[in-house]
């Protein structure tokens, strides 16, 4: 048997294919893994594989179609045990992070994102970030224990977002790891506005 036999007969080792190139994956085959992965997953972990997985995650739109930092990047769920100092410097650590992870996949969406749910304490830059990036937004959710949204500030989102049909903010209260809603504003802007 002439060696052109034997690699027929066996094409790969077992050592060698344990060696295969992740990288080469059909972005196709990684789109499919990573919307099953999540946001959470794919943030934190896929796109910092490789270049190709990054540039895969990045490159989309479905993945990024619905972005919901609520159910999607909690990385600290026993942050209310937590008392006085250590505690704000949790949710303070917290909030950075959600911030910055929310930054990159409304980065990544740009007008693909249609549905924006921020689960964490939220200030205005982040709305106004989200709303000059992603202007095809038909809802945005806020839900946190703090959220500071200056009226001025909200009606230049709002007037950026010319598609938004549902906008919903509600602020909780923590107590003994139990969130309870404490303030809430729901509305159906396309049934609120008598003009369109």
């Amino acid at each position: 048997m002439s060696k052109v036999d034997v690699e027929k007969a066996h094409p790969e080792s077992p050592s060698e294919e344990s060696e295969r190139d992740w990288a080469e994956l059909h972005p196709d085959l990684l789109a499919v893994i990573f919307r099953k992965a999540g946001m959470r997953e794919v943030l934190l972990h896929a796109s910092k594989v490789c270049s190709s997985w990054r540039n895969t995650a990045r490159d989309d739109p479905i993945l990024w179609r619905r972005i919901d930092t609520l159910t999607g990047i909690q990385d600290y769920p026993d942050m209310y045990k937590f008392r006085g100092e250590a505690r704000k410097a949790a949710e303070a650590s917290y909030t950075r992070i959600v911030t910055e992870l929310t930054k990159i996949a409304v980065n990544w969406g740009g007008n693909c994102v249609e549905h924006l749910l921020i689960g964490s304490n939220c200030e205005d830059d982040l709305l106004d970030y989200a709303s000059e990036r992603s202007r095809n937004l038909k809802s945005l959710s806020v839900i946190g224990s703090y959220i500071f949204l200056n009226i001025e500030s909200m009606a230049n989102v709002l007037g950026r977002l010319k598609k938004l049909e549902e906008l919903r903010i509600v602020r909780k209260e923590y107590r003994h790891g139990l969130e309870f809603p404490k303030q809430c504003f729901n509305s159906n802007i396309s049934n609120s506005c008598s003009t369109c």
